[in-house]
């Protein structure tokens, strides 16, 4: 499992790998593995394969960065992928609310001495202490490298970051899109202008959907958590997604992978619900391997390959399979 292929000015959750660190983790899965196409792996799940070591590279969000940098690297190594997104980026392109936010605390040249939310009936506010108003050198050097949850290292960006994607984090959609809003305004910054974490256009997901081995997966409709909500918002999330991507690239959307997709996330009701909307496979972010024949089909595992676990993702393989 990836989310991007780039080298962002910050990545506070660590969702890039750069386009070397992708280049050597595909060799690795090409030389450790079998690495099928999604149909392939659809067969195999389905229809059964000889024993032996498959992989199928996967892609959760939709970032435009998957299709510039990430897709000429799988054509050269002649292998494919799964790209899920949601089908909101097909009519509304604005960049995740988490990207914006990391824009706006941790990028930012200038900041308030004050920012404050109102949302959701309460008042939230910060303040920055004067040192840390304007982005030194020193500190942007260490946000480059943070993530959330790790010490701060004694940074107020760090600090302030986690603090109000904590807050922001909590809220209903609505609420959290109005306080984002807020929050650009009292940074001086247009919203619309923000430029990390850029979603891919249709034409690019139409590319990257007609290229040899690749194919597009459904991420619900606005990326949500579904176990927070009722059955019948998920069952909209998750019929509704599948019905748009469809639609719009011409074929019938057979691949799901819940947003988060950790234990917590989804439930048997929803794994109920994906396989009564007509998905073949969903995907989670459970760690582990496909077995054959007793792997939940709509809870697949996936391991997720991030930049300081390229290096030893060969002996990664060769013991996930031994296990």
């Amino acid at each position: 499992m990836f989310h991007r292929v780039a080298v962002p000015p910050m990545d506070p959750f660590g969702l890039a790998v750069t386009p070397q660190a992708f280049d050597l983790a595909v060799e690795a899965i090409r030389l450790e593995t079998g690495v099928l196409s999604p149909q392939e792996f659809i067969e195999m799940s389905t229809e059964g394969y000889p024993p032996g070591r498959y992989s199928l590279i996967t892609f959760d969000d939709g970032y435009e960065d998957v299709v510039t940098n990430g897709l000429p690297i799988l054509s050269r190594q002649g292998v494919g992928a799964a790209l899920f997104i949601p089908s909101r980026i097909l009519r509304d392109p604005t960049p995740f609310w988490w990207d914006m936010l990391a824009e706006i605390i941790l990028a930012s040249s200038q900041l308030p001495k004050q920012l404050h939310v109102h949302a959701n009936g309460q008042q939230h506010q910060w303040n920055l202490p004067e040192d840390s108003q304007t982005l030194s050198a020193r500190e942007s050097a260490f946000l480059v490298h943070w993530r959330l949850g790790q010490p701060d290292g004694e940074s107020p960006r760090a600090r302030l970051f986690n603090e109000t994607w904590t807050v922001l984090q909590q809220l209903p959609p609505t609420h959290r899109d109005g306080a984002l809003a807020d929050l650009a305004n009292q940074a001086g910054l247009n919203q619309c202008a923000l430029q990390t974490g850029r979603l891919a256009s249709l034409d690019q997901l139409m590319s990257f959907a007609r290229t040899n081995k690749c194919a597009l997966g459904a991420h619900t409709i606005n990326h949500v958590r579904l176990s927070a909500l009722t059955e019948a918002q998920q069952n909209q999330e998750i019929v509704g997604s599948k019905a748009e991507l469809s639609t719009a690239f011409g074929t019938e959307i057979t691949l799901f992978s819940y947003p988060h997709g950790g234990q917590d996330d989804f439930t048997n009701t929803t794994t109920a619900l994906v396989r009564q909307a007509g998905y073949q496979l969903a995907f989670s972010t459970r760690g582990g391997r496909v077995e054959a024949g007793v792997t939940n089909p709509y809870a697949i595992p996936r391991i997720y390959i991030h930049n300081g676990s390229v290096p030893g993702l060969r002996s990664t393989l060769r013991e996930l399979f031994e296990e």
